[in-house]
């Protein structure tokens, strides 16, 4: 008798394959909304009295998203605190450690996933919508972490060629004294026998280059919508 495997549905795909927000009525998003944010100012230890204009506007952010489903939401927060989630929380909620938390779940989500999903069906390949869209969505979260952070995403400095955003000759020669700085300070605390070689340590180069423009981009802009209008990728 053959061998047969069988795998037991993850929480997160669960989770994940429930109704989303945006396939409840306006009433209905608004009161889980609601209801969700209430839950989470418990668990956060944050007094409902305080903030209540940052609050509303979570409520908001909540209630007219479209990609979760309302249990992901707190299954997000649940990570964040227990700590599965690279980010330090404090007692307040507001919009910016919302969308940080959702956009850190949802980059969790897709790894935990990985495997059960190529089980699941095999990969299509993306179509060029689908490839824009993948774009677009990385640049959002990227600009959503930066505002947050203050850091970006070492893997993501592919994303200067994404950015339809002309920088000045003055800031290309800041970002190129700041990577060669950056990779310099790097190759002094190695030993001689670690260190890169001359094509590696120019490929270093080209990447901190590259994340400094991007930094130098974003702090432009105040919000993803600003510089949502300047992008190639809409």
């Amino acid at each position: 008798m053959p061998n047969i495997e069988t795998y037991k549905k993850p929480e997160l795909a669960i989770l994940s394959d429930a109704k989303k927000m945006r396939e409840y009525s306006d009433t209905d998003r608004l009161t889980i909304a609601k209801n969700i944010v209430n839950g989470l100012l418990i668990k956060l230890g944050v007094s409902g009295r305080s903030n209540t204009e940052h609050h509303i506007e979570v409520i908001r952010f909540i209630a007219d998203n479209k990609e979760f489903t309302p249990e992901e939401f707190t299954k997000a927060f649940d990570l964040a605190i227990d700590g599965e989630l690279k980010i330090d929380l404090f007692q307040q909620l507001n919009r910016v450690v919302m969308g940080r938390v959702m956009s850190l779940f949802k980059a969790y989500k897709i790894e935990k996933l990985r495997a059960y999903r190529q089980r699941k069906a095999p990969e299509k390949p993306l179509t060029p919508d689908e490839q824009k869209q993948l774009i677009s969505d990385a640049i959002k979260d990227e600009f959503t972490n930066y505002k947050f952070s203050g850091e970006l995403n070492e893997n993501r400095n592919y994303l200067y060629d994404e950015l339809n955003i002309e920088v000045e000759d003055k800031f290309k020669k800041v970002a190129w004294k700041h990577s060669i700085a950056e990779v310099k300070k790097e190759e002094i605390q190695l030993n001689k026998r670690d260190r890169a070689d001359k094509e590696t340590l120019k490929a270093k180069y080209i990447i901190r280059y590259k994340q400094k423009l991007v930094a130098l981009i974003f702090d432009k802009f105040r919000t993803y919508e600003q510089l949502k209008d300047k992008l190639k990728t809409k």
